[in-house]
């Protein structure tokens, strides 16, 4: 599961970094970022406000050109729809943070609220 958190990690600060012209520096995949998991939950805490940033100054304007990147994972240079790119990064971490809720369940594991610790964080009700 840590391995799952540091590569969830990776990818977006990967996808982020293309989007905001700072490119990530880490190894491909990320396996091996943050050992420590107290690092990696800090680390994923600053990356979640830098996407809420990036997300709340989004421009449909931005989102119709395109993004020309190379990938970390095979160094080929590919060039896709910004909004293409976006949707991945969000589904990216949707399929990853699914295995980890399966591996919780499979554990008998309580469930963290994506909400917050609270139930009155959930605007879902």
């Amino acid at each position: 599961m840590h391995g799952t958190l540091n590569h969830l990690l990776w990818g977006d600060r990967m996808w982020l970094g293309r989007f905001i012209d700072e490119p990530c520096t880490a190894p491909a995949f990320g396996a091996d970022m943050f050992d420590d998991f107290s690092e990696l939950a800090r680390e994923r805490e600053v990356t979640d406000r830098r996407m809420l940033d990036w997300a709340g100054n989004t421009t449909t304007e931005w989102l119709a050109g395109s993004l020309t990147y190379t990938s970390k994972v095979d160094g080929r240079t590919r060039e896709l729809a910004r909004a293409l790119a976006a949707v991945h990064l969000f589904n990216h971490g949707t399929h990853h943070r699914g295995q980890l809720t399966a591996y919780l369940r499979q554990l008998d594991l309580p469930i963290p609220s994506i909400y917050g610790p609270s139930a009155d964080e959930n605007p879902f009700g």
